[in-house]
C-alpha cells in the first residue's frame, strides 16, 4: 500500500460543504470526495491518504484529513471550470477536520528534509516518511477521539461497498500490535534492526492470526493478541496453503517447539 499527500488551498477552491462531510464521517463512518491526483501513474485502490491544506494566504496549514483512495484514476472537469480536464480519484475520508490536526509546523519538526508544502496534489510520500506520519496522526487522532492511548480494540475487515469493495485494514491496530509486542518475529524471532541496523529497525509485518478476507463482515480485534509481528518470508509461507497455517505449525516445521 502506497501513501499520497492530496492538497487544499482554500484560498482557489472554498470548500463550502466541508461541514457537511465532517458530520457524515462523525454519523455514517466516511465521506467520499473527488479530488485531483498529480501522481495518477502510480495510484491503486486502496492506497492510504492524507489531506495538507495549504496556500499562501492560508492561515493553519496543516493535515486536516485521512481516507483511502477507492477508484483508479480518471478525467474530470478541473475544480475552476475552465474545461480543462484534470486526472482524479474518489477518496473515502475516514477523518476531516475544520483545523488541522497536525499542523506544518509540526510536521516539519517531523521531517526536516521533506517538502510538505508541494505545488500538486496527490504526490506519492515515501514508505519511510508516511511511517512516521502515520504514527503521529495515530496519535493525534486517538487523543481527539478518546483522549486517552490506552484502548483495546479496533475494527478491522469493514466491507465498503462504495466505488469498489475492500477489506479495511486499520493502521492504528498495527501500530499498537508492535508496540505491544515489538518488532521481533513471533515465528523465527528474527530482528531487522539487530541484524542490520538503523537500516532494517522497526521493519516488519503485521500477521492477522485470523485472515480479514474470510469473515466478510466488520469485526473487533485486539491489536495485542490477534496481530502479530512477522517477517516476510515466515509471512509468506504461513499463507502459502489454505487455511493458513498457525504460528506454532510454522514453528515445527522449521525446529522451532515453544
Amino acid at each position: 500500500m502506497k501513501t499520497f499527500l492530496f492538497a487544499h488551498n482554500p484560498k482557489n477552491w472554498p470548500w463550502e460543504n466541508l461541514s457537511n462531510a465532517i458530520r457524515d464521517i462523525k454519523e455514517k463512518g466516511s465521506r467520499l470526495e473527488k479530488w485531483s491526483v498529480r501522481s495518477y501513474k502510480q495510484v491503486s485502490v486502496g492506497d492510504r491518504a492524507f489531506l495538507i491544506r495549504l496556500g499562501n494566504k492560508t492561515q493553519n496549514k496543516g493535515i486536516v484529513g485521512s481516507g483511502y483512495i477507492t477508484t483508479a484514476p480518471f478525467l474530470s472537469e478541473h475544480w475552476s471550470n475552465n474545461g480543462q480536464m484534470v486526472n482524479r480519484v474518489i477518496i473515502e475520508f475516514d477523518e476531516l477536520s475544520e483545523d488541522p490536526i497536525i499542523s506544518l509546523q509540526e510536521l516539519q519538526a517531523l521531517l526536516l528534509n521533506y517538502n510538505w508544502t508541494p505545488q500538486s496534489s496527490g504526490m506519492e510520500i515515501p514508505n519511510a516518511v508516511a511511517s512516521k506520519l502515520e504514527e503521529l496522526w495515530f496519535e493525534k487522532t486517538l487523543k481527539r477521539g478518546s483522549g486517552r492511548i490506552n484502548v483495546n480494540s479496533y475494527k478491522e475487515g469493514a466491507v465498503r461497498s462504495t466505488i469498489s469493495k475492500r477489506y479495511e485494514r486499520n493502521p492504528q491496530a498495527r501500530l499498537l500490535c508492535l508496540e505491544s509486542n515489538g518488532y521481533s518475529v513471533s515465528v523465527c524471532g528474527f530482528n531487522f534492526g539487530d541484524t542490520y541496523g538503523k537500516l532494517g529497525q522497526d521493519y516488519i509485518h503485521v500477521h492477522h492470526i485470523t485472515p480479514i478476507s474470510t469473515i466478510g463482515e466488520e469485526y473487533e480485534i485486539n491489536p495485542q493478541t490477534d496481530l502479530v509481528p512477522i517477517c516476510p518470508n515466515c509471512h509468506a509461507m504461513i499463507h502459502k496453503v489454505t487455511p493458513p497455517l498457525q504460528i506454532n505449525e510454522l514453528q515445527k516445521l522449521i525446529g522451532i517447539q515453544k
